[in-house]
């Protein structure tokens, strides 16, 4: 009798220590949920992609990629020890319910978040004359800027666009990804002289290309230059340096 009541305690130990582990795993499954959840947070207000793993690779000059690093050591390092035998945690990370509670805040949050983060960004702008028409062009002058372009734009003004700046003479391609509007674009010379201009419809994938080397390019809406009779040949004064 003693031996059975004996076998049976073993057996009740053993069961709620599976029980803990379980609910251990449950808990740091929510944990990495929520980390993943948190980073995909930083990636649409930022635009871009804060890794929780490791790369041995990659260079670490953002606070958030090191701090997410951190906890996804402290978590992995979390499981390693759960699963070890005789484990007694003498610190709880987190609470379930706190888990559930974050996870809610962080849906409500991500449901948010994408108006902000796909808000068009505007540049500086320049004056450009193409004979008669005056052309109020925001400049973008720089990777960041001619990535971004006019992207997540709902409209543009009659008499505006945008003068892109590739600092000396290259075969240059344009594409509309995540552009609501359909365009025209001229490539340009160095000496703003339209090499040729090309339509492009909203939000494809389809590349749009200078048949020579360009040193500018022009995006207006659609049909712009042919409403103007500005073919190729003709020269886009004002163009920054």
């Amino acid at each position: 009798m003693l031996q059975r009541l004996k076998l049976l305690h073993q057996r009740l130990r053993k069961l709620r220590k599976q029980r803990r582990l379980r609910r251990l795993r449950r808990l740091l499954l929510l944990q990495l949920l929520t980390l993943l959840l948190s980073n995909l947070a930083v990636t649409l207000l930022k635009g871009r992609l804060v890794l929780p793993f490791f790369l041995p690779d990659a260079k670490v000059v953002d606070t958030e990629l090191l701090q997410a690093r951190t906890l996804a050591m402290r978590n992995l390092s979390y499981n390693r020890l759960v699963s070890s035998p005789g484990f007694q945690p003498f610190l709880r990370p987190i609470t379930m319910r706190r888990s559930f509670a974050l996870l809610a805040t962080l849906a409500a949050l991500a449901t948010t978040l994408p108006s902000y983060a796909q808000q068009a960004q505007k540049f500086p702008t320049t004056t450009l004359n193409a004979g008669l028409y005056l052309i109020k062009a925001e400049v973008a002058s720089n990777e960041a800027q001619r990535e971004q372009g006019l992207m997540f734009r709902e409209k543009m003004g009659a008499n505006e666009g945008m003068v892109f700046l590739f600092g000396a003479p290259a075969g240059v391609c344009m594409w509309m990804k995540n552009t609501l509007i359909p365009l025209s674009v001229a490539f340009m010379d160095e000496s703003g002289k339209i090499i040729n201009i090309e339509e492009m419809k909203a939000q494809t994938l389809d590349s749009h290309c200078a048949i020579r080397p360009a040193t500018y390019a022009l995006e207006m809406n659609t049909g712009w230059f042919k409403q103007k009779n500005i073919k190729p040949g003709t020269t886009i004064d004002g163009l920054p340096h």
